[in-house]
């Protein structure tokens, strides 16, 4: 009897071909398993408030995908890639290589927030989007590589003596060691990209990170309307510069009171009253309402607004030179952890806009 031929093995978890490890199943089998969790917790979806949901996504969730995750930009196909060299780039983005981690994300952040709005969440809560986690993660790797332990088994092949070719030209590995333009060329993530030296490059590997992340959050509208002091900072005690790049949460999403919270996640991911009228001029309502019709001055709405209120309001326009037009008072009041101030106002919309509703059906 004749043992069957296989052309493909597992070993220490990874599935091996006649041409190596493949890596591209690797993380979709890895993706798979995130998403069959994910799946399970969609039962709590609204009974785990969002800061919970949050920590468990990166807790749990995601780093179970992340296993070889590091690798993907290297061996994803260069008409994918290449398209994010381009800085002025709109087109849509290609996921199909790494479809099921794209899934993972996406559906993480829509259990998260409980709206299908990817790129307002992903600003909100911190969490970079399917490519730039990847390319961030493809940096951090050069740093590992370029640190590499001596007493490490793998340091010899990665700095061989210099007669010696490290890896043959074709190989995945000789990628990996070769591709140090990955701090430069790729302009989508970071077109602020100098040209200093590889060895300058890997020093600086958290700052640049950290710039990747800022040029995303920076690219929609929400992620000017949360100022640094809105996110959680996680150098304690120490006061925050209006330069300060912050990529962390907002706070808003750690708000106590689940009303409260709902409210002012809804409101930063332009969720809040959708569809429903303007309790002031009775049109659909969106957030440029606050501004237009004068919500500050109008009753019962300024009764909860405080001279303080008004006084951080301007202020804010004032230090922030780029903030948006629609930026108002309820962006203001979450900005300055007022949240108290923020649910009570937003509670008096709902109420409202729900009455006017209310009339319209009966009539």
């Amino acid at each position: 009897m004749y043992l069957s031929q296989v052309y493909e093995y597992k070993y220490l978890g990874f599935p091996h071909t006649y041409s190596g490890i493949d890596w591209k199943t690797h993380l979709n089998e890895s993706a798979r398993k995130s998403l069959n969790i994910l799946d399970t917790f969609k039962y709590y979806k609204n009974i785990w408030p969002t800061y919970i949901k949050l920590h468990i996504f990166r807790i749990y969730i995601r780093p179970i995908m992340e296993y070889s995750a590091c690798l993907a930009f290297y061996w994803m196909n260069s008409k994918t890639t290449d398209k994010l060299k381009n800085r002025n780039y709109l087109g849509s983005i290609d996921y199909s290589e790494v479809s099921n981690y794209h899934k993972v994300i996406q559906e993480g952040l829509e259990w998260i927030v409980n709206h299908n709005r990817m790129s307002s969440s992903a600003c909100l809560l911190g969490i970079p989007t399917t490519m730039t986690r990847l390319y961030c993660l493809a940096l951090k790797l050069q740093r590992h590589i370029a640190k590499m332990d001596v007493n490490n088994p793998l340091y010899l092949a990665f700095n061989p003596p210099g007669n010696v070719k490290p890896f043959t030209c074709f190989s995945f590995a000789n990628k990996v060691y070769r591709w140090k333009e990955l701090f430069t060329v790729y302009k989508y993530f970071d077109p602020t990209s100098t040209n200093e030296s590889y060895s300058e490059q890997i020093k600086k590997v958290d700052k640049k990170v950290k710039e990747v992340k800022v040029h995303e959050m920076n690219k929609s509208i929400m992620g000017k309307l949360i100022l640094p002091s809105a996110r959680i900072n996680l150098k304690k005690n120490d006061k925050i510069d209006i330069r300060e790049k912050i990529t962390s949460a907002d706070k808003c999403v750690f708000i106590r009171d689940r009303k409260t919270r709902n409210n002012a996640v809804d409101w930063r991911i332009n969720c809040f009253l959708f569809k429903y009228k303007c309790p002031i001029c009775r049109k659909e309502f969106n957030r440029g309402h606050i501004n237009k019709c004068d919500f500050i001055h109008q009753p019962p709405y300024n009764r909860f607004i405080k001279e303080k209120d008004i006084y951080l309001f301007n202020k804010d326009k004032e230090k922030y030179e780029n903030l948006p037009k629609s930026y108002n008072i309820l962006d203001s009041l979450l900005n300055h952890q007022n949240y108290y101030t923020f649910g009570k106002f937003t509670g008096e919309m709902i109420e409202n806009s729900e009455k006017i509703n209310e009339n319209e059906n009966e009539n």
